[in-house]
């Protein structure tokens, strides 16, 4: 399998989704800031322009709260956090993400003790 592969694509991408979501959860972040933290583990890291579409996404579901900084010197910056509808969507998102990680590890389980029945 290479990075490139869509299907493992599309797998980053909601995985992806799900770790912004995580991490604007308990406090307000910007952009950059979330580029930063996902950019600690390849399975997350998303170029920085590629973080803003994300955001609109879940700020045109409602699932995040929005505002601007007003700094007195330096650039503004609007920053996201989890509205109370997108921490509902985040648990059931992780619930759901659980229940089909088990079943497939269970699947998997059943499939190699049958082949093992086999031999």
């Amino acid at each position: 399998m290479t990075n490139h592969d869509r299907w493992f694509i599309q797998i980053r991408k909601g995985l992806a989704e799900l770790a912004v979501m995580i991490l604007m959860k308990d406090s307000a972040v910007y952009g950059y800031q979330l580029t930063k933290a996902l950019k600690t583990n390849p399975m997350f890291e998303l170029s920085d322009g590629s973080i803003y579409p994300l955001l609109k996404r879940l700020e045109a579901n409602q699932l995040v709260d929005t505002y601007w900084d007003n700094p007195d010197t330096g650039l503004r910056r609007k920053y996201y956090q989890l509205s109370k509808k997108g921490a509902q969507v985040l648990s059931e998102r992780l619930n759901l993400f659980q229940e089909s990680m088990d079943l497939l590890w269970k699947l998997q389980k059943e499939v190699t003790n049958d082949e093992d029945q086999k031999h």
